[in-house]
């Protein structure tokens, strides 16, 4: 990987007068969920058009090696943000260990970690971890953490009650939602292959079943080729066409639900390992075409009936207008702890 573009932005970060915004942790191109660079597609048009800033962006790559010229870079005035997602625990441990380098290397900066699904998991391992996390947490003295859903927000008060007070959405819900398009057909099957998902062989081969119903296709969010930076948008935005051209989708992805609700389309939601998509399915209580399914059996036994009956489309704009709401909200606070220099 070449760092030569990296270190050329920070070199012109280092001329920008005036407080600025380092936002970091963002998924390099390896690591190729569609679901972690949405994140980041969302969090830098809300940094340019809520907080009137252009970001000073490095990845999780960029960051490691670059780091001793950050610590040079960054002045007391600085706001650094740190990447939102699923990793704020034991199973995403690289990425848990770099965001305590920050905190320790920022200590007197403010820290702001964008909405991140809190887990540690029930052993020596997860428990030696969370005392780790808990102790370097309590050391940012600015450091503001917020959760995705109510279950890790119940934790990271717990963890860290100093820093972590609100649970704000995952901000892909606040992308623009798609106007109705194309005629839909077919089911589409956004199912998990990592330890993240619950399901048994034979919970798989229930809802494989689906396919004898109707033109059926499988989609994994993590992709077999790099996604690189410039091509974050592109590679969004044909997901999203292919989310919209489905009657129906049935996932235990998050994103999966997320870009279900952005393009309308109905979604049958399966349980996942943790805690992830049974307490963050909570912000689309208001959305009655989003059905949220703990066996594979009841999600194939929806599914059908859904495919059976005529073709619809999910009507959830209020909700849609009031998930946004909460990123202005949030975009008010950033400027009201920055004392309006930003």
């Amino acid at each position: 990987m070449s760092l030569v573009p990296a270190a050329a932005g920070l070199a012109r970060a280092g001329a920008m007068r005036g407080p600025r915004i380092w936002y970091l942790l963002t998924p390099p191109p390896h690591l190729s969920n569609v679901g972690d660079h949405a994140q980041a597609v969302a969090i830098d048009a809300w940094i340019r058009r809520d907080l009137g800033a252009v970001p000073i962006e490095l990845d999780k790559d960029e960051y490691r090696r670059l780091r001793p010229m950050v610590r040079k870079l960054v002045r007391p005035e600085d706001l650094i943000l740190i990447h939102s997602g699923g990793n704020l625990g034991d199973r995403g441990i690289w990425s848990e260990q770099l965001r305590r380098q920050i905190i320790l290397d920022h200590r007197a900066n403010r820290v702001l970690s964008l909405p991140q699904t809190i887990w540690f998991s029930d052993s020596e391992v997860g428990r030696s971890e969370a005392m780790i996390s808990s102790e370097v947490y309590r050391q940012g003295q600015q450091l503001e953490v917020l959760a995705r859903d109510r279950v890790s927000l119940s934790i990271g008060a717990k963890l860290f009650p100093e820093a972590c007070h609100e649970a704000v959405p995952d901000f892909v819900v606040g992308l623009d939602r798609r106007e109705p398009g194309a005629d839909r057909d077919g089911l589409l099957l956004c199912l998990r292959g990592d330890d993240e998902s619950a399901l048994s062989p034979e919970g798989q081969s229930t809802l494989l079943d689906l396919a004898n119903l109707t033109h059926a296709r499988s989609f994994d969010t993590t992709l077999p080729s790099d996604i690189r930076r410039s091509d974050r948008r592109g590679i969004l935005d044909a997901t999203l066409d292919l989310f919209q051209s489905q009657r129906i989708v049935v996932t235990d992805r998050f994103h999966g639900v997320i870009f279900s609700f952005l393009t309308r389309t109905p979604c049958v939601v399966i349980d996942s390992a943790d805690h992830k998509l049974r307490s963050s399915i909570e912000w689309f209580a208001g959305c009655p075409h989003i059905a949220f399914e703990k066996s594979p059996e009841a999600a194939h036994e929806i599914a059908a009936e859904w495919m059976a009956a005529e073709p619809r489309e999910c009507d959830c704009d209020d909700l849609a207008q009031q998930l946004r709401g909460r990123f202005g909200d949030l975009a008010n606070r950033v400027r009201h702890w920055s004392s309006g220099r930003l």
